[in-house]
């Protein structure tokens, strides 16, 4: 049986009638999406499951990802936020890296559902995308923009040989433009489960068909794989019910197109790089998409606090912030004070070792008189930069819960404390902070017992737990900065009243 043959027994399969009905509330809905190796996709990939654990989604959750893109750490955390995850392989090189997505239709077990979504890592939902199935109807939303512009379009489907199937429709935000009827923005889509294994091979026919059209397509080039589910659309005739904007709505665009789309309910946000400093989508001033985007903000950060990734968030934030680095804790006139109260106390030190707990960018300590210094961090782009800084230094990427008791004369946890998701995590490092020094801990918590948010949460009561410890003799405050202040805790029998 061909592919087209294929799609067309799916659609005529009784339990897939052609209506623009809602799916049953006992469909099984499979959603997915594919992460590269970089650290932006990694964030991206958890606030988009975060963002459907905190709606209880109908869906079942896949997430594929390319080789090296996950760590052993991050893979069980998506495991026990519910994903199944699915190691893929490259599409291709150059503009085919773009096609990975295409990828997912491979996955036997994914395709066992009544209906498949695909979505982009960028995407956060605010409704479960399970409600946007409809009984046999492909669904997406058609692109934002002219991409590409319609004489490109036009002799595409000329070489495709599929003009006469192509019916132009206008742009919401470019009323003066149109594109062919088909071509949908590739960021989510939702098919109907009985035409998912056979559109996949067509899709990829098709991208490969685009990816050889560089002298046609140009720029557009990287559009292969939007383009290439277009044209499958196209040549098998699935009946199709397109998404409204606010299925997926693009606030990375510019204000005045975005002011363009009528006002509507917004049941998933695609963001792309339009993000704050933590990696959450950031406002566009146009009030009712803004309200939008700050409940789902709201939403991850609750979501986030539940199991706060250091890991992930921190080689985020040193590769696309580097600049910022640990935050205003770590940069200016704080840093300058910081550093002014740790001098007197590292020169007395000497030349005795130092195990530094979560180094980062290496900004606080690299000017320091240090002689035996090594540094460990949980993220992999802060001990890269921190490297270049102090060559001479030691770095490793490690915990410190594998280094022995007494491994090191001092250790040192400055502003890492202060990210720990709950007390426990705290406490337990506190603990080992402890345990591998054989002399005294030079360490920085909250002043007060504060409510935390965002990637700060409580550590107002660490300066009383280390204090109880067996083998600290004291803890000693050696000075403020913004909330927070920095103790030295020195090991030895308690002193005797």
């Amino acid at each position: 049986m061909s592919i087209l043959e294929k799609l067309t027994d799916a659609f005529a399969h009784p339990k897939a009638v052609a209506t623009a009905a809602a799916a049953h509330p006992d469909a099984r809905v499979h959603i997915s999406c594919v992460v590269d190796d970089q650290p932006r996709f990694r964030m991206e990939a958890w606030n988009w499951l975060l963002s459907l654990k905190a709606l209880r989604t109908r869906c079942r959750i896949f997430i594929h990802y390319l080789p090296g893109a996950l760590g052993e750490k991050t893979r069980t955390q998506f495991s026990q936020l519910g994903a199944t995850l699915i190691e893929t392989t490259p599409f291709g090189d150059g503009a085919a890296r773009y096609c990975n997505k295409i990828r997912q239709l491979a996955t036997r077990e994914l395709l066992d559902a009544d209906f498949v979504i695909l979505s982009d890592t960028d995407i956060v939902f605010l409704e479960d995308p399970g409600l946007l199935a409809r009984a046999g109807r492909f669904r997406a939303k058609t692109v934002d923009g002219p991409n590409p512009p319609q004489p490109i379009w036009s002799a595409l489907c000329e070489r495709a040989g599929l003009s006469d199937r192509i019916d132009g429709v206008a742009l919401e935000m470019y009323p003066k433009e149109r594109t062919f009827r088909t071509n949908f923005n590739g960021g989510l889509y939702v098919i109907p489960g009985a035409a998912a294994e056979a559109l996949g091979p067509l899709w990829e026919r098709w991208a490969r068909f685009c990816l050889e059209q560089e002298d046609l397509l140009g720029e557009y080039l990287h559009h292969s794989d939007q383009l290439g589910m277009g044209l499958a659309l196209a040549e098998s005739g699935l009946a199709i019910d397109p998404l409204p904007a606010g299925a997926n709505l693009p606030i990375h665009l510019e204000k005045r197109l975005l002011a363009r789309i009528r006002r509507q309910e917004v049941s998933g946000i695609h963001y792309h790089r339009h993000v704050e400093r933590h990696g959450l989508p950031s406002d566009v001033g146009i009030r009712w998409i803004d309200a939008a985007i700050r409940r789902i903000r709201d939403d991850l950060v609750i979501e986030r606090r539940k199991g706060f990734a250091n890991d992930l968030f921190w080689d985020y934030r040193y590769a696309q912030w580097p600049g910022l680095g640990s935050g205003l804790g770590s940069r200016g006139e704080v840093l300058a004070h910081k550093q002014s109260l740790l001098r007197p106390i590292l020169e007395r030190i000497g030349a005795d070792t130092l195990l530094d707990v979560g180094c980062g960018d290496l900004e606080v300590f690299a000017p320091l008189p240090v002689v035996n210094y090594t540094g460990i961090d949980v993220s992999g782009q802060a001990l890269a930069i921190a490297r270049v800084k102090r060559p001479d230094w030691t770095f490793q990427a490690r915990g410190i819960s594998d280094f022995e008791a007494a491994s090191f004369d001092y250790t040192s946890c400055i502003d890492v404390l202060i990210h720990q998701p709950s007390e426990a995590a705290a406490q337990a490092l506190v603990r080992d902070l402890a345990r591998v020094a054989r002399k005294g801990i030079l360490f920085s918590a909250h002043t007060e017992v504060i409510d935390g948010s965002g990637i700060s949460f409580n550590s107002g009561r660490l300066r009383q737990y280390m204090a109880s410890l067996p083998g600290i003799r004291e803890v000693s405050e050696i000075g403020r900065y913004r909330d927070t202040t920095l103790y030295f805790a020195r090991k030895g029998p308690k002193e005797i009243p």
